[in-house]
């Protein structure tokens, strides 16, 4: 057998590049709230970076089938594409803001793990984030963004979660 075939797909290479400012969300769009924050802090602590936001979306894999990956588990290419929507209207209205940007959609069980991950390799200093809202039941039960990610993460990174509606 060839050795190929044990090779792993990993899809786009993560972007490594650093950034002033990362804009993470969960898989739902993006408020203009929030954009409009991450083009402000990106304007006001200018840094002569390439690209200084990175936007980061979540695809959502829904859980394993006893602890295996299962192809009905993983985000349809429905889902794909409208997070790759959500990422390019994103871009697209940073970029209307005067504020060049990157992006990537990664697809993982452990959203929350992906977007330090993603804060360690970019090392940016804001982490700007939509409010999830929702009661505190549903907090609870999904889990606060703010709460898992803010002991995590780098040196010298602020997090912002900015209210408003999409």
């Amino acid at each position: 057998m060839s050795p190929a075939l044990f090779r792993r797909h990993h899809g786009d290479p993560q972007p490594e590049q650093p950034c002033a400012v990362l804009l993470a969300g969960l898989g739902n769009p993006f408020s203009s709230a929030v954009v409009t924050r991450a083009a402000e802090l990106a304007r006001l602590h200018e840094t002569g970076l390439e690209t200084p936001i990175a936007v980061l979306t979540i695809a959502k894999v829904h859980g394993s089938g006893l602890g295996l990956q299962h192809p009905g588990l993983l985000p349809t290419k429905k889902e794909r594409d409208a997070q790759v929507k959500i990422l390019e209207d994103a871009i697209a209205q940073l970029r209307r803001l005067g504020v060049k940007a990157d992006g990537q959609v990664a697809v993982t069980r452990k959203f929350l793990r992906t977007i330090v991950g993603v804060a360690r390799v970019r090392q940016p200093q804001f982490i700007v984030m939509d409010d999830p809202g929702g009661s505190p039941f549903r907090r609870w039960l999904e889990g606060d963004p703010a709460r898992y990610i803010r002991p995590r993460l780098p040196t010298g990174a602020t997090m912002e979660i900015v209210g408003g509606a999409p």
